[in-house]
């Protein structure tokens, strides 16, 4: 007798049981997706004040769509006169790596980050640019371009293995996690 095998999600009915779903949405990998992300930023953040730059971590900025807290906003004034707005983001590899970037400089490339960037900075000259990597590991070519001189080839190489390592550990999380719906009730997500 041959049984089917489930193909869809125990925690997200009418969702297919793939390992994109549990890395990127399952609410069950919800916690290690956060901390994934973080680990990615506090590399950032590290490398950063190593090369002498002064640095904010989600500063919580209002705005007229309410409030936006961009990963990093960063800055050396002696080098060149810019201060630098960064949002990062694992996205899934079914997108082309050009459309998260873009999307995340025009949600913080607005007057009022702008403006805050320029006033804790001191600074006029502002950039707005995105680190973007698939969980597979793929990393953005104009998110390499825009931390050109911070971030290294092998640096470049260890943001791709943490990335993954995240995802193995998220995966791992999701197996041993005992969170499941209901069926009866069920919501169409």
């Amino acid at each position: 007798m041959c049984r089917q095998a489930n193909i869809f999600c125990p925690v997200c009915p009418n969702r297919p049981h793939t390992l994109g779903h549990i890395l990127q949405v399952c609410p069950r990998s919800h916690g290690p997706r956060i901390q994934r992300h973080n680990k990615i930023c506090e590399f950032v953040q590290k490398k950063l004040l190593e090369k002498g730059y002064v640095v904010l971590w989600e500063p919580r900025i209002k705005t007229e769509r309410g409030f936006l807290k961009p990963d990093l906003i960063y800055w050396k004034k002696e080098d060149p006169d810019i201060v630098r707005i960064l949002d990062i983001g694992i996205t899934s590899d079914n997108v082309r790596p050009s459309v998260p970037y873009l999307e995340k400089v025009k949600k913080y490339d607005i007057d009022s980050v702008r403006k805050f960037a320029q006033e804790v900075s001191a600074l006029d000259s502002v950039w707005v640019g995105a680190l973007i990597i698939n969980w597979r590991g793929a990393i953005a070519l104009d998110s390499k371009n825009f931390l050109k001189g911070v971030i290294d080839s092998r640096d470049w190489a260890i943001l791709s293995l943490r990335t993954l390592q995240y995802g193995v550990y998220s995966y791992d999380f999701w197996n041993k996690s005992t969170c499941v719906v209901d069926p009866i009730n069920e919501v169409d997500w």
